[in-house]
């Protein structure tokens, strides 16, 4: 951020304002940097993961064509790179930058009207009353009022010190308003199974605070009839006298859940495991009825603590395989836990790792 010749000669007044504007539009590079960078490496990912799209993570297109969604984000964020790496720009480059944005705009404004549509028809129940596209709406207004502005700051050291710590807040914030915007929204409707995923067992063999709320909403959901099978999925840590899964069926019964209507996944030792583990069961359901689910998709409720759903639908997103495709409708698990910062920032890596996993492993 070069400060002008004349910045000696300006009133304190005329300083800050020049000091406001450069701030605002090294952030908004900083911000054009991750929404580019996010969309390319879903497009790589998509195209090497049959049916994950990553990019509805953060704008959905629908119901517009798939490759309109294609087409405008490569579009999108090349020229957004172009103003991350060239901010002085010619009168219609800076034109097309704020296009890209305005159309974004769009679209994200199209998801805010449906969320609050469907909230207030009581499709969705959530525990916050922002969704995620309202924050894509002020990220992309920052990257509007950044480059619409002529005077730009520049590509020197501080420049883009400033524009990767803005990155790297991204790439933080990111993860934790998907937990706190969708993973605390309620899908609950009829399906056609129940997966509730395991917690630590305490050493004296009790279920633990998490475990205990798990069972209970799922117990839930069962005894509202919203589904015909209750899954419990998880392991067996070194320090746990008995299998997760085992405890929470025990749980379940002395509910009142008949033992015929209990399945268990006993090695679900992290969440793609249990994704994959109780992937396979649903689909063996389904082929068990294959007059039921003929032409359908099979509706799966999952039970977790909310900072925990958005990396087990990646993972589900991950396994769809024919012919039995899954529908996942979260259900987040409504209770305070003493360490919730800790297991909340836990996830904000976690996410990522899961996230990246494939592509790092050249899968």
């Amino acid at each position: 951020m070069t400060a002008p010749l004349s910045f000696q000669a300006m009133d304190s007044s005329a300083r800050r304002a020049w000091l406001a504007g450069s701030l605002l539009t090294t952030a908004a590079r900083g911000i054009a940097l991750f929404v580019s960078g996010f969309s390319l490496l879903n497009l790589l990912i998509q195209s090497r993961t049959s049916g994950f799209d990553a990019n509805q993570w953060w704008i959905d297109f629908r119901p517009l064509p798939h490759w309109v969604q294609t087409l405008m984000l490569l579009i999108g964020s090349v020229i957004l790179l172009a103003y991350v790496f060239v901010p002085q720009m010619s009168p219609w480059r800076r034109r097309a930058t704020l296009t890209v944005c305005e159309l974004l705009g769009l679209i994200a404004i199209w998801n805010v009207l449906e969320y609050y549509y469907l909230l207030a028809r009581s499709v969705i129940y959530s525990g916050s009353p922002i969704p995620f596209s309202i924050l894509v709406i002020l990220a992309l207004l920052v990257v509007w009022r950044g480059a619409a502005r002529r005077e730009q700051s520049g590509n020197g050291g501080p420049a883009w010190a400033v524009i990767l710590c803005v990155f790297g807040l991204c790439m933080f914030v990111f993860p934790l308003a998907q937990m706190l915007c969708f993973g605390t929204t309620d899908y609950r409707r009829p399906a056609d199974a129940i997966v509730v995923f395991g917690a630590p067992v305490e050493p004296d063999g009790s279920p633990s605070e998490a475990l205990q709320d798990r069972v209970n909403l799922g117990v839930e959901l069962y005894q509202q009839k919203l589904g015909k099978k209750l899954i419990f999925t998880g392991g067996q840590g070194p320090d746990e006298p008995i299998n997760e899964a085992e405890l929470m069926r025990r749980m379940a019964m002395d509910a009142g859940i008949p033992s015929a209507d209990i399945e268990m996944d006993r090695d679900g030792t992290t969440t793609a495991s249990s994704v994959d583990d109780t992937g396979y069961m649903l689909r063996d359901l389904a082929d068990e009825q294959p007059a039921s689910f003929a032409g359908r998709a099979v509706r799966v409720l999952v039970v977790s603590h909310f900072y925990q759903l958005p990396r087990i639908k990646i993972e589900y997103q991950r396994e769809q395989l024919p012919p039995h495709y899954l529908q996942i409708l979260t259900v987040p698990v409504r209770s305070s836990l003493a360490r919730l910062p800790r297991y909340m920032g836990r996830e904000v890596v976690a996410q990522w790792a899961y996230y990246l996993g494939p592509l790092l492993k050249g899968e």
